[in-house]
């Protein structure tokens, strides 16, 4: 039988060393996230009371459950030409046998991503059921194949990080345009994956580009390449972020006026999603009319950072203002002074006082006059640093 390598896609003859198997791999990732997962993920974060629903249910409604085995089947159904080849050249067995392989593999595929969203799974097997996918996969791409493996290894595939870490920028330097497709990628959760093929494929695509005297050369100048994008990808990391937080900002800003409601929903989610948590971290809750008392483990509260227990305090504080949203309360850098005031956390053990917020009256009536031009620093840290915290509460 003649087993030459194949490295196509759809191609089902022939076998597929480790290297092509990953890429493969990736740009089926690849394909799936962009035509599948990010619409998805646009139409849940467009959608507040999905989101909201999946967060409290715990599981995708059933429109979107539908949507995921859809995209488990055809992720299994572009995998299977390259498991195929992958394990034809593992084993150089019979096509009975590698049919066998497969078909197993295939099973245990389609089973993690259908069961799981069509019948009740006790956890456990579909924790099972996916790590054993997750297993499949690398033992795949980390066994030596018998047909490829006997091929000398080529200099020319090394993985080559500047390409990883400058994937578009590197690209231009090097006329490797394919590595533009990065810049809507990036919009994506198929961003990362992409950056791998790069760094797998750069070399190959560069060395075919420009003009070497000899392999030797070529890698030393990729070297130097990868020094500039290694102290360059911190400043470069840095303005792709900025222009993606720009982009969403435009996003949401004509999304809003398109949809009146949006902000009002995602606010709503958020405040929803704030109790939970504040109902789930506080043992006990009292909501008097001088006093508002939380109550938590004294064990949770001496594990936690000052900037923790700040933000336990902050969470006590929009849980009082959620449940009181008519009162009127002043906001101030994303607090209410005047319901930290009368805030009080206790340990659930005996009573001790964890935390509490005082901060002079003078300061409430600064912001309240609304005239915070003058002395306007001092009235921040005077109210920001309001905070009295135990840290060392007696534990049971």
């Amino acid at each position: 039988m003649n087993l030459y390598e194949n490295n196509s896609l759809l191609g089902f003859e022939g076998v597929i060393n480790r290297r092509n198997f990953i890429i493969n791999i990736l740009t089926i990732i690849i394909i799936i996230e962009v035509i599948f997962s990010t619409p998805a993920t646009c139409y849940i974060f467009t959608h507040p009371k999905v989101l909201s629903a999946i967060v409290s249910n715990g599981a995708l409604p059933q429109n979107f459950a539908m949507w995921m085995i859809i995209s488990g089947i055809a992720k299994c159904a572009l995998y299977l030409p390259s498991i195929i080849k992958r394990i034809r050249d593992i084993t150089d067995a019979s096509n009975k046998t590698v049919i066998f392989l497969c078909s197993v593999s295939m099973l245990v595929m389609l089973s993690s991503v259908i069961l799981p969203n069509i019948i009740y799974v006790i956890p456990a097997i579909a924790y099972i059921l996916r790590w054993t996918v997750f297993f499949i996969i690398i033992f795949l791409m980390c066994t030596k194949g018998r047909i490829s493996g006997l091929k000398p290894t080529d200099d020319l595939y090394k993985f080559n990080w500047g390409a990883f870490i400058g994937t578009w920028i590197w690209g231009l330097f090097n006329k490797s345009y394919k590595t533009l497709f990065m810049i809507p990628l990036c919009f994506t959760t198929a961003s990362f994956p992409f950056m791998l093929i790069c760094g797998l494929k750069g070399n190959k695509w560069a060395y075919k580009n420009k003009n070497y005297d000899n392999l030797g050369q070529f890698h030393k100048e990729q070297s130097k390449q990868t020094l500039i994008w290694c102290l360059l990808s911190p400043i470069l990391a840095f303005v792709m972020f900025i222009v993606t937080i720009f982009t969403f900002g435009i996003f949401i800003a004509n999304y809003s006026k398109t949809h009146p409601n949006y902000m009002t929903e995602i606010r709503n989610f958020a405040q929803t999603q704030q109790l939970q948590t504040a109902q789930t971290t506080f043992s006990k809750i009292e909501l008097a009319e001088n006093e508002y008392k939380f109550y938590i483990n004294p064990k949770i509260w001496g594990k936690s950072s000052s900037s923790r227990k700040k933000a336990l305090m902050n969470l006590a504080d929009v849980y009082v203002y959620s449940k009181n949203p008519d009162k009127g309360f002043i906001e101030y850098y994303g607090i209410h002074p005047e319901i930290l005031l009368k805030t009080k956390i206790y340990s659930d053990f005996n009573n001790e006082l964890l935390g509490e917020y005082f901060v002079d009256d003078k300061w409430i009536d600064y912001i309240k006059s609304k005239d915070t031009k003058n002395n306007s620093f001092e009235a921040k840290q005077q109210i920001l640093n309001g905070y009295k915290l135990n840290y060392h509460p007696s534990l049971p």
